[in-house]
């Protein structure tokens, strides 16, 4: 009998390193982005070094809010001697059918673009040039944290952070260390656009196109990209 594991989402991380490659999107289930095979795996621990597993048969429901596929618990029991799968469907008792479900947004969008990629519908190119690595964190369908780090060829690094407090956004900068609640924030063009009682500022988001289009998309579900403070 086939088994079946199901999964509620209430958060989403949003994972980006230019070098080494690395794209991950981490709800309940963690989704690893190989730029090798083209497509997202199943990262079944990922609190400990990676083990990865291929996802089969992925298929997203008619209102989008719940991604469900298949993965084998052992693939390597399953392969040919030429490193090709064989018999699938002579191993149901070793299925396993995994879905997650969410009502949130940018959980959806999430599901959509993993779901387009693995089915070939959708493409995307990672390159290891970029300088920016990217963190952002969602919970109950908001954003609760941006980290961005810059690393450039001639050795200057840059970080920055934005985390949500009781009393607002606060913006972390670290060279000088500095804390300061935000007024304001947006992206656009591949820029961070900010402004404090200090004045207005942007931070370069040196990313691919495929990479800043889908972080767009994420923070554009909740109505992030012009969100205002008192």
């Amino acid at each position: 009998m086939e088994k079946i594991k199901e999964f509620i989402a209430t958060n989403l991380v949003f994972e980006y390193r230019p070098y080494p490659s690395k794209l991950t999107i981490t709800s309940k289930l963690a989704f690893w982005y190989s730029d090798f095979e083209k497509s997202f795996s199943l990262n079944t621990t990922p609190f400990r070094e990676e083990s990865l597993q291929d996802i089969l048969d992925i298929h997203i429901n008619e209102n989008s809010k719940e991604i469900s596929f298949h993965i084998i618990d052992d693939p390597s029991r399953y392969m040919s001697e030429d490193g090709t799968y064989i018999a699938w469907d002579d191993h149901k008792s070793n299925r396993y059918f995994v879905k997650e479900e969410s009502i949130y947004e940018c959980n959806r969008i999430a599901y959509q673009f993993i779901t387009s990629i693995n089915n070939k519908t959708k493409t995307i190119k990672l390159n290891k040039k970029d300088a920016t690595k990217v963190n952002m964190i969602f919970d109950k369908g908001k954003i609760i944290e941006l980290d961005f780090i810059s690393e450039y060829q001639s050795g200057n690094k840059s970080s920055i952070t934005i985390t949500k407090e009781d009393n607002g956004f606060i913006l972390i900068e670290y060279e000088p260390f500095k804390r300061i609640k935000l007024k304001s924030f947006h992206i656009k063009d591949k820029k961070l656009y900010y402004s404090h009682k200090g004045g207005e500022f942007s931070y370069f988001l040196d990313v691919s196109e495929d990479i800043y289009n889908i972080m767009e998309e994420l923070l554009n579900a909740e109505r992030v990209l012009g969100i205002e403070f008192n």
